[in-house]
């Protein structure tokens, strides 16, 4: 003991290290809770973005699948009557093409829904991003303060 050197503290300098690492931890621990609740009010945000965003689709989806399932059994059933009366097409061959036809239109309807959910299709991207900085923070955070201590 008798080669060890004495520290001179500076003046004013009167916190005890345990004290510092209880400040610097609080300080943490605060900066940690913060993050947290800006993380958690993000994701709200994108929660209703995302719903936002995807109301319109299903709409189009479920007028669609309405028409096709009140209009277009009877617009087919009209094109059958006219290819057999005037296309000379046999009943058979005239419900099979208006079969096509339908098919047709009830998949292009559907594409289109589709696509339009498609062009939403990563809603949390904001909150993806901002997670992975705020724990890259947290990580250097955590390094840094280990040094201190």
């Amino acid at each position: 003991m008798v080669s060890q050197t004495n520290q001179v503290k500076p003046a004013g300098s009167e916190e005890s290290p345990l004290q510092t690492v209880a400040s610097t931890t609080g300080s943490f621990a605060e900066d940690v809770i913060t993050l947290a609740e800006l993380q958690a009010r993000l994701l709200q945000l994108d929660g209703a973005d995302w719903a936002r965003e995807r109301l319109r689709p299903f709409i189009f989806a479920f007028f669609g699948a309405g028409i096709g399932l009140g209009l277009v059994p009877i617009a087919l059933l009209t094109l059958a009557a006219i290819l057999n009366q005037f296309a000379n097409f046999t009943y058979a061959q005239s419900l099979g093409i208006a079969l096509v036809v339908g098919a047709a239109i009830s998949a292009a309807m559907m594409l289109a829904a589709y696509s339009a959910l498609r062009k939403a299709a990563s809603p949390f991207s904001r909150t993806r991003g901002e997670w992975d900085a705020n724990l890259r923070w947290l990580r250097n955070m955590i390094r840094r303060q280990g040094r201190r201590w």
